[in-house]
């Protein structure tokens, strides 16, 4: 019998979409330590998917930093690995028999991980194609990371706190954004990967730091945490103009002139009305002052505007 094909979606489909994205979300953020009895059952149906014999021994680490220690040790005394075997094997069944362009517009509307969209397939439309990759979507909702071998197979524990901002950002302003049970994690700001002492130690960061870094997000979040009215005074920043926003609803705004990684920049310094929050906010050279600043930014030709409607 021939395989199904799938050219077009049906209105009650496509409905199910919002579902399984955020089902497939919740996995993907789920967090706790992982359900050994059902990631062995989910690794030998994934290994039979791919025409391989099931793993002898199932090894569990906390964190994928132990995961890849073990992983380092195991090297020497376990054959040949079948990573890209486990997952292309059963991957590659799976493509041909789901149409490039309802992929293609499947993957947009989804937003979800690479599973979703076979488990999708699988359980709304009835493609037994996706069958195959049963396994690794049961796999999916029980651990974290694993490290598939001939002989051994490597389950790592999920996250045990995944913190984020309004955003959906890994973000945490005093400790990890993701943190494992043995203490290994990641810090971030507002999605920005960083190190340790710019979350826990901010008062560390020095002048030379800023400098040097040259990840343009790294260097916004080190001026971020350092403070930026502490960075326009110990880098004597020229203030070149400064008035109040017209409506006096935001109170004062600056104009200044430093050197940020040893480059001349403007920057405009303004309060938001409605949060109080201050901004600082990168405009032209050859701007003259904080009218024509707020205008530039704004995207007009002088009209005066409340600038931090567009933080």
């Amino acid at each position: 019998m021939p395989a199904k094909k799938l050219s077009k979606l049906t209105d009650e489909q496509e409905a199910l979409m919002p579902a399984y994205r955020d089902k497939w979300l919740q996995i993907g953020l789920a967090t706790g330590a992982v359900d050994m009895p059902q990631a062995q059952r989910a690794i030998k149906a994934a290994y039979k998917a791919a025409s391989f014999k099931p793993p002898k021994v199932y090894l569990r680490s906390y964190s994928p930093i132990g995961g890849a220690l073990v992983a380092m040790i195991l090297q020497q005394g376990v054959r040949q690995g079948v990573r890209q075997g486990v997952r292309q094997g059963v991957e590659q069944g799976v493509w041909q028999g789901v149409e490039q362009g309802v992929r293609q517009q499947i993957y947009g509307a989804m937003d979800a991980p690479w599973l979703s969209l076979y488990n999708y397939f699988l359980e709304v439309c009835g493609l037994a194609c996706c069958v195959p990759l049963q396994g690794l979507m049961d796999l999916a909702t029980c651990c974290g990371w694993w490290a598939p071998y001939s002989d051994v197979a490597i389950v790592q524990d999920r996250p045990s706190i995944i913190a984020m901002d309004g955003q959906g950002r890994l973000h945490h302003e005093s400790a990890m954004a993701v943190s494992y049970a043995d203490t290994w994690g990641i810090y971030a700001w507002h999605g920005v990967l960083v190190d340790k002492v710019v979350i826990e130690h901010p008062e560390q960061i020095t002048l030379e730091h800023i400098a040097k870094e040259s990840n343009a997000e790294k260097q916004r979040v080190l001026l971020e945490r350092y403070g930026w009215d502490r960075y326009l005074d110990d880098t004597h920043a020229v203030l070149r103009d400064c008035d109040t926003e017209p409506s006096g609803a935001a109170g004062l705004r600056g104009l200044y002139q430093c050197i940020i990684q040893h480059r001349a920049v403007q920057i405009l310094a303004c309060c938001c009305a409605s949060t109080g929050k201050t901004f600082h906010l990168e405009v032209p050279p050859n701007i003259d002052n904080c009218r024509q600043a707020v205008a530039w930014l704004a995207n007009t030709e002088g009209k005066p505007l409340n600038l931090l409607v567009r933080t």
